[in-house]
């Protein structure tokens, strides 16, 4: 069990997202995304974080997650990637309690954005980035 498998349930089951990608069998991808990926789709990955130990248990964590939302360019959808990002900072921001797969996470609170385009690949990319606290499992 662990946070990143959490994250990933909750964002692939989400149905709002899989109305906005319109391929709800593959639309979100851990670190990197494959060589030819379904538009848009969603990527995530540790950016950073910080931990204070105890001497019982592991103490509390504060990671911050990246969550880029990929659309592509030659289609015109800029507004796909938007629409992605506002409904994941609606999904996360705030959230408290048990991710899909038994993870329990004490806060989620969204952090910032930023937009941007990858020239190589034709795709506009839109970030937003979380802070997600919880204890280690014992």
């Amino acid at each position: 069990m662990s946070i990143e498998a959490g994250l990933f349930q909750l964002l692939s089951q989400s149905a709002a997202l899989q109305a906005l990608v319109g391929n709800p069998a593959a639309f979100v991808f851990p670190v990197m995304l494959p060589e030819k990926p379904p538009l848009p789709c969603i990527s995530y990955q540790l950016v950073g974080g910080s931990a204070n130990p105890a001497l019982t248990r592991s103490g509390v964590q504060r990671r911050r997650y990246q969550f880029d939302f990929w659309a592509d360019y030659e289609q015109g959808t800029y507004d796909q990637a938007i629409a992605l990002r506002d409904a994941v900072i609606h999904l996360l921001n705030g959230f408290t309690g048990a991710l899909p797969n038994g993870f329990y996470v004490t806060s989620i609170l969204y952090h910032q954005s930023l937009d941007g385009f990858e020239n190589d690949a034709r795709q506009y990319r839109c970030t937003a980035e979380f802070y997600i606290t919880y204890n280690l499992p014992a």
